[in-house]
């Protein structure tokens, strides 16, 4: 009886930790025109994804921009921060979707599209 009630309270605690996970994506943006088309990327990915991505829109401008530039070693944009890692890769709507839903444990709804 004691192992099944520890089961039951494993089980629960994963799936709340699968519910409540987190991804975070840092996004610096310009005025340029691929900057602009992966604007519209990342928009389509915090509407299809919305309860699981959190999103921070940075403008290359900004007061902030400094120190996250000699953190993440910025030289451009768009530049991607996904949970903290640099997106490598093609900026393009399948590669980012792809990179965002690698990481959660269980995909939320929006990421099994192609």
């Amino acid at each position: 009886m004691e192992n099944e009630i520890l089961i039951i309270v494993v089980i629960l605690l994963f799936l709340l930790y699968s519910f409540a996970q987190q991804v975070n994506v840092i996004y610096f943006t310009g005025e340029c025109r691929v900057a602009k088309h992966v604007d519209d990327i990342i928009e389509t990915m915090n509407k299809t994804l919305p309860l699981n991505l959190t999103v921070y829109r940075i403008d290359s401008n900004s007061s902030e921009v400094k120190y996250l530039r000699q953190k993440y070693k910025i030289y451009g944009v768009p530049f991607i921060i996904i949970n903290g890692k640099p997106l490598k890769g093609r900026y393009t709507e399948n590669n980012i979707r792809k990179k965002i839903c690698k990481e959660f444990f269980i995909p939320p709804k929006g990421c099994d599209q192609k």
